[in-house]
């Protein structure tokens, strides 16, 4: 009978298992490589240098708070960088919501603009 169809299963034969192959969860020591992956990526040092400058030691302590308090939301400035009238200008406005005391704010101004000539 060349060139008949081929012959047709009925439609409650049984068909043959078909195998699959296993998913990367499901091959066998899967499990394990994951957990020595997971405890190894533990040991790692996690730094986050790249998000806040690091602060030379010399620092006074209100480049900490500099630091905490407003590089939360901005980048940094660098001392030195603006007037001690731009910095009046444009710390203004954060005074209400960022509480720090008179004198600390002071201090701020003044170690912005320290290295500034002419401020």
């Amino acid at each position: 009978m060349a060139g008949s169809a081929p012959a047709r299963l009925p439609p409650d034969a049984a068909r043959p298992a078909v195998r699959r192959r296993p998913r990367a969860s499901e091959a066998p020591g899967s499990r394990c490589l994951l957990v020595v992956l997971a405890l190894s990526l533990a040991d790692l040092p996690i730094t986050v240098s790249a998000c806040a400058p690091a602060e030379a030691p010399d620092a006074p302590a209100i480049a900490s708070v500099l630091r905490q308090q407003c590089g939360r939301c901005h980048t940094l400035p660098q001392a030195g960088t603006h007037s001690r009238a731009y910095l009046q200008q444009a710390l203004g406005p954060h005074h209400e919501r960022v509480h720090l005391t008179d004198p600390q704010w002071a201090e701020m101004i003044d170690y912005l603009a320290a290295a500034r000539t002419g401020s």
